[in-house]
């Protein structure tokens, strides 16, 4: 079996841990001003409709007592570490997803959900921390497991009751469905993940195009992906397909520091140093794109992927289809330099 081991709200519940004061309140972690976005939001702050990756200006309209607190990755590092710690000691093959959510093999341990609940339990020891969990036959049911577990609990999904879990859930829920996908899917009257299941592949890839296949393996709950422990980077990237042409210039930018915020939390988890910034566009012709710039000491990573991005936006004259960030020419360092954000 294998385990998805989430934190709940990360970053708002190390914050919210270590400040009492704020307890009971709305709270964001983020860069306060007109540009910052939020990185966690806790669940006092969601009830505003308050999210990750929104802007702070937003949340702020959305829930004006909102507690704003600027992130220390530091911080959230450093527990990082004594999780992964912590997950070592019950098995060697841990696969880190982010700062926060590791995947787990326990396929050698007997009771794989009561060995989960005795990690949670430490978790919540040591570090004063909630996490949530899923525990499933692979990798993508104990994914969709630990979000249906939260906030703070577990969830173990058998072999036996996969397609009854899986079944009656949204077609969102599927791995690689974003809301473009998604909206095609329905369009075609497949709601549900057993919809889907019931489709030929063939038809699901003349609606979503090469992922058909995945997407009707992943429907009868297979995946066969191992637990990755071995993976040295040669870049990182993100990317964001927006649903309609976008020229909305804030738009743009917010993106672009949501994908500066995620690419420096990947970085400081894999203790790693980037010496490139890489911006990727889109045009609405398809046409793709890609701009590089070095990083000097103490650059800013946002702002030199906006600079590249501005001066495109202001030689093509189109709106953006795609909007990607990548950094290369990694190297390791055993004492990283943390790159500013804005």
């Amino acid at each position: 079996m294998i385990a998805h081991i989430d934190m709940d709200a990360f970053y708002a519940s190390v914050e919210l841990r270590d400040h009492p004061r704020w307890r009971g309140k709305p709270l964001v972690v983020g860069y306060h001003g007109p540009r910052g976005v939020v990185a966690a939001a806790s669940y006092e702050a969601r009830r505003y409709g308050v999210f990750s990756a929104m802007p702070i200006a937003k949340a702020l309209r959305l829930c004006p007592e909102l507690v704003v607190a600027p992130p220390r990755f530091s911080v959230y590092s450093e527990i990082s570490q004594g999780l992964r710690q912590l997950f070592a000691e019950y098995t060697s093959r841990v696969e880190p997803l982010a700062l926060d959510e590791a995947y787990l093999d326990l396929n050698h341990l007997d009771g794989p959900g009561r060995v989960v609940a005795e990690i949670r339990s430490r978790i919540r020891r040591l570090f004063q921390l909630p996490a949530s969990a899923g525990v499933g036959p692979n990798k993508y049911v104990a994914k969709v497991a630990s979000g249906k577990a939260k906030p703070d609990g577990l969830l173990l999904v058998s072999e036996e009751s996969v397609l009854g879990f899986l079944w009656p859930l949204p077609v969102s829920e599927l791995w690689g469905v974003g809301p473009v996908s998604a909206s095609k899917l329905r369009n075609h009257g497949l709601v549900t993940i057993e919809q889907v299941a019931h489709s030929s592949v063939e038809e699901l890839t003349r609606i979503v195009g090469r992922s058909g296949g995945d997407l009707h393996r992943m429907a009868w709950g297979r995946d066969d992906r191992p637990v990755e422990t071995d993976f040295e980077a040669k870049s990182l990237s993100c990317e964001h397909t927006f649903e309609r042409d976008c020229e909305d210039v804030e738009e743009l930018r917010a993106v672009l520091e949501r994908q500066a915020l995620r690419l420096q939390e990947r970085l400081v988890r894999q203790r790693l140093r980037a010496g490139l910034v890489v911006v990727k566009l889109r045009w609405p012709d398809f046409r793709t794109e890609t701009r590089s710039l070095r990083l000097r000491p103490g650059a800013l990573l946002a702002e030199v992927a906006w600079g590249v991005l501005q001066e495109r936006l202001r030689l093509v004259g189109q709106p953006v289809r795609l909007l990607g960030m990548g950094v290369a020419d990694l190297s390791g360092d055993d004492q990283p330099v943390q790159l500013e954000l804005f």
